[in-house]
This record gives structure tokens, C-alpha cells and sequence, in this order.
């Protein structure tokens, strides 16, 4: 247990219904109690142990493969468009969104153009990438000030 546990305290956020509901698909076989063990140890990896990424607002960090994603680094359009196999970094952002809903469109026009190497300089959108742990896809958040 760590000190975070210890004195109830918390980094991030989980969407445990999501990491649920992905589990209970992925491994039918679970038991409910195994269920809600393995949901229960895998929140509190993410909200006791896991560094909390510098960003505008908080969010619910991300579910893939039935686990939390692994957080990489803020991004701006130069990383974006280097994970592109295309080179297309605006394609990449909107096919990897958390967020359907988002106008990536709009969004794409406000991302900072470099690549940032730590939290020192913010712009008024951050885009984070995250990877799932088991498939290796990419998810990305963002938010803004």
C-alpha cells in the first residue's frame, strides 16, 4: 500500500463502470467478486500510484482492453503528425479521440505546433496521449483553459 492509500488521498480519476463493463466482456468466466476485485486493484494502480499528468481540468482517464491506459506526454502537432504513418497528424488526432463528439476540426486549428518537452510552457489546449497496455492503440484527451 502507499502512502496516497494510506491517507485516502488520490491522483487521478477512473471510469471503473467503463473498466466494468470492458472486463465483464473480455473475461466472461470472472466471477463477480473476481469482477469487482480486479476493477478494485486496477483503480487503485491508477488513483494511489499513478502520477497525475499536468492538464487544464481533470478528466476520467482512460479505458482500453479492459485496463487504464498508460499515459505518454502532452502532445502538439509535430508529435502527432510523427505517430501518423501517413504523416497526417490532423487524421491521426481525430481517429484517435476519446471523444467522438469532438469538432477535431476546430480543435486541430488550436493545438500548439511544437512538441512539448515538459509542463513549462502551456498553451490554452492540451492534447494528451494516452496508450492502451494490452493492444498498444492510442487514445487522445484534450482539454483547455
Amino acid at each position: 500500500m502507499g502512502k496516497l492509500a494510506e491517507k485516502e488521498l488520490y491522483t487521478n480519476e477512473g471510469d471503473i463502470t467503463e473498466l466494468h463493463k470492458q472486463l465483464k466482456s473480455l473475461q466472461p468466466e470472472l466471477t463477480n467478486k473476481q469482477l469487482k476485485e480486479l476493477v478494485t486493484t486496477r483503480n487503485s494502480e491508477l488513483e494511489q500510484r499513478t502520477p497525475a499528468p499536468v492538464t487544464w481540468q481533470d478528466f476520467s482517464w482512460p479505458v482500453h482492453c479492459g485496463d487504464f491506459c498508460c499515459y505518454i506526454k502532452e502532445v502538439g502537432k509535430a508529435d502527432l503528425n510523427s505517430l501518423a504513418v501517413d504523416g497526417n497528424g490532423q487524421d491521426f488526432f481525430e481517429n484517435h479521440l476519446d471523444d467522438p463528439d469532438t469538432d477535431a476540426e476546430e480543435v486541430w486549428e488550436t493545438i500548439r505546433p511544437d512538441s512539448p518537452q515538459n509542463a513549462t510552457l502551456a498553451y490554452s489546449v492540451g492534447v494528451y496521449l494516452f496508450q492502451c497496455l494490452h493492444c498498444a492503440e492510442y487514445l487522445i484527451l484534450w482539454d483547455y483553459d
